[in-house]
């Protein structure tokens, strides 16, 4: 089971969105084992990386469902991580 960083950076990579933009995952409740326990979302971005997204979000919600929360600060339940092109090592 990936980490919600790992994923995360696995997503940025795949869209590589342009810098001043980022994208957050954010820790959704899970209904059952083929139910993802997060979401995504992405500020503003063109046209072809906003469709890229979509596809990738897609893709990794059906890969990794299920993400560890437990290295993101926050209330269980209620944490989001986000990172910043700029910030991708």
């Amino acid at each position: 089971m990936k980490n919600a960083r790992a994923l995360l950076e696995e997503l940025m990579r795949r869209v590589m969105p342009p810098r001043g933009v980022a994208i957050t995952l954010r820790e959704v409740p899970s209904n059952g084992p083929d139910d993802p326990n997060w979401d995504s979302s992405a500020g503003p971005m063109d046209l072809i990386r906003n469709q890229r997204f979509g596809e990738q979000v897609a893709e990794l919600r059906k890969s990794d469902r299920l993400i560890d929360w437990s290295g993101v600060k926050g209330q269980p339940g209620h944490r989001r991580v986000a990172l910043w092109a700029s910030e991708l090592k």
